[in-house]
């Protein structure tokens, strides 16, 4: 019976101490959200001054003015696919979800060779346990930026996708495949916005085409930062999530805990004053 009470406390130390542990993540993946929402909507609040500065440049531009290279399809069959991921676990299905996601999309390109870009250590480790061909581990967004816009213009891949997580609000996430490269950001699209036809073209400096040639990859960048920080936040909420219920987990097994060892420590002791009993009147 004391082994029996001394494992039981022994449980209720360790318990203790995961409830402790799970509850700092908690309120520490809470803290890196509000700062991930902050970052979020400073490089939303950019991302859409670059379009519609893109868009009044392309509506100055005349009608028979070529593609930009970014908008325009490259030839070939190697696609490449980036994959925003995280660097540590204990957050929930983050990683496999997003695994999910990369299988689908080599699924729906089956005539493609797909070159895959992990930005996060859990995911590239499973691409490896995968054995999966073609894969690279990325370490910031700028480099992920650059090392596409050169593959793209030398023609090394005709396509760039973004895999990651799309931030809707703290309990609402979905993983989203979107295309960057060629740019989604047509003519057409562009000469459509609605900042396009409410500016004076004549005020363009030093010209249409060149403000195009320095805000497209603009544009390319602010869209894989936009991913990184979309999926950074889920990330966040999702530990949040996950740490929460561990917390509430421990604290429903340490009441049981405590209540079995009370029940058990009564029963020892009523079985040592029985004895005692049984002694004396012997």
């Amino acid at each position: 019976m004391a082994t029996t009470l001394s494992d039981i406390k022994r449980r209720i130390g360790t318990t203790t101490q995961i409830r402790k542990v799970t509850s700092t993540l908690q309120k520490v993946a809470s803290a890196k959200l509000a700062k991930d929402l902050k970052r979020i909507s400073n490089a939303s609040r950019y991302f859409e001054g670059i379009c519609r500065a893109l868009a009044i440049a392309h509506h100055a531009l005349p009608a028979s003015a070529p593609a930009h290279p970014l908008m325009t399809k490259q030839e070939g069959d190697t696609i490449a696919l980036i994959v925003f991921g995280s660097d540590r676990r204990l957050c929930g299905a983050f990683n496999a979800l997003l695994m999910n996601g990369v299988r689908d999309f080599v699924k729906a390109h089956p005539d493609k060779r797909v070159l895959f870009l992990f930005r996060g250590k859990v995911p590239y480790r499973r691409a490896l346990r995968m054995q999966m061909p073609d894969i690279e581990n990325a370490e910031t967004p700028d480099g992920i930026a650059d090392k596409m816009l050169a593959d793209f213009e030398a023609g090394r891949i005709c396509e760039v996708h973004m895999l990651y997580w799309d931030f809707v609000t703290g309990l609402e996430q979905t993983v989203v495949a979107e295309q960057i490269l060629p740019t989604p950001f047509t003519a057409k699209e562009a000469t459509q916005h609605p900042s396009a036809a409410n500016y004076d073209t004549d005020l363009i400096e030093p010209s249409p085409d060149a403000l195009i040639n320095a805000l497209l990859p603009e544009y390319v960048r602010c869209s894989i930062h936009n991913s990184f920080y979309n999926s950074g936040a889920t990330e966040n909420a999702q530990r949040r999530t996950s740490m929460s219920r561990a917390t509430e987990n421990a604290s429903e097994m340490l009441v049981g805990l405590k209540k079995t060892y009370s029940r058990l420590r009564q029963e020892n002791i009523t079985t040592e004053m029985l004895e005692i009993v049984a002694g004396l009147s012997r």
